[in-house]
């Protein structure tokens, strides 16, 4: 079995998502499983950092550095359809929601028939939908995310985001 990330961004910035995501790596390593990261392009530096955090990852950057993140969702798409065709035990593992990036790889997850992880990592919760571009952000969620993460297992970091996806009418089949 491989396990394939899809991350959203591998910026020093992203914070708490980039450290959950090397513990991820660390444990599924640890079991035997080897990862993959699947992630827009971003700066030399924080590529070189992330790779000194999991040695024993693949990195896979997609699109072209300093262009939007929407831009590389196409081609995140395209690497993920790559990695499941490659392999029939590949488990995808979206990190996210409410980000082209993570769209495009649980749409791409689902549609090459591969098992489906999603971890919200807050991003279902009442402050995300009240706080800048509200609007914009239920749109995409009814249109984009919703019947993909109703599609999905998931998991959580907190009863918490549990209630927040509930709350939004998500059920999803799995998590923990």
């Amino acid at each position: 079995m491989r396990v394939v990330h899809v991350m959203p961004s591998l910026d020093r910035t992203f914070g708490g998502p980039l450290e959950a995501l090397f513990g991820y790596v660390a444990a599924a390593g640890a079991a035997g499983v080897p990862a993959t990261v699947i992630a827009p392009r971003g700066r030399a530096t924080d590529w070189s950092w992330v790779a000194s955090q999991m040695p024993d990852a693949r990195l896979v950057p997609v699109g072209w550095a300093r262009a939007p993140r929407t831009w590389a969702a196409p081609a995140v798409a395209q690497a993920l359809g790559a990695a499941a065709a490659a392999r029939r035990d590949v488990v995808v593992h979206v990190h996210g929601t409410l980000d082209p990036v993570s769209s495009a790889g649980a749409y791409a997850a689902l549609h090459s028939g591969r098992p489906l992880v999603l971890g919200p990592f807050g991003t279902l919760s009442r402050y995300t939908f009240a706080s800048g571009r509200a609007r914009r952000k239920r749109w995409y969620f009814r249109a984009v995310d919703a019947p993909l993460l109703r599609r999905a297992t998931a998991h959580f970091t907190s009863d918490g985001e549990r209630d927040d996806a509930a709350r939004h009418g998500i059920r999803f089949r799995g998590g923990s």
